[in-house]
């Protein structure tokens, strides 16, 4: 009775041994779809998000657009329909159309504003930092001696 009470327990623990690996790669598998799944609607909300983004982006732009060309048409009328309007007055709408004008264009970048022809290389490192970061460098800020 010992001896087959024994080899009953043995083939138990080869059946379990043999059965381990196939429950494990079951599971991993199970695993790798679950993390694909909320891959793919993780991704699928982000371009939804994208696409949410854009559209109000694009509204939010034709709506200035719109907005400044209503401006501009109201300036035009207001200037035709009172042409002896004092020159500080007329100076006024003229900043307030450039004021319109500057926000409705793209401002520009700092690597955009160092295109500059330049007649020598330029190698301070201070005046190199300052152009790509748009800023003045502390020795163009300060005064010139006497």
């Amino acid at each position: 009775r010992m001896p087959s009470e024994a080899r009953v327990r043995w083939d138990e623990m080869r059946r379990d041994a043999r059965d381990e690996p196939e429950r494990l790669l079951r599971a991993a598998k199970s695993e790798t779809r679950a993390l694909l799944d909320d891959s793919r609607n993780t991704a699928k909300r982000i371009a939804h998000d994208l696409d949410q983004l854009n559209r109000a982006r694009t509204s939010y732009l034709s709506q200035m657009k719109a907005l400044a060309e209503r401006h501009l048409q109201d300036v035009e009328a207001s200037r035709t329909a009172a042409p002896s309007m004092p020159s500080s007055v007329d100076a006024y709408l003229h900043d307030a159309d450039d004021a319109v004008g500057a926000r409705l264009r793209p401002r520009p970048t700092p690597y955009v504003n160092t295109i500059i022809p330049a007649r020598e290389t330029i190698t301070d490192p201070e005046i190199i930092r300052a152009v790509t970061d748009g800023t003045v460098p502390q020795s163009a800020a300060q005064e010139p001696h006497a």
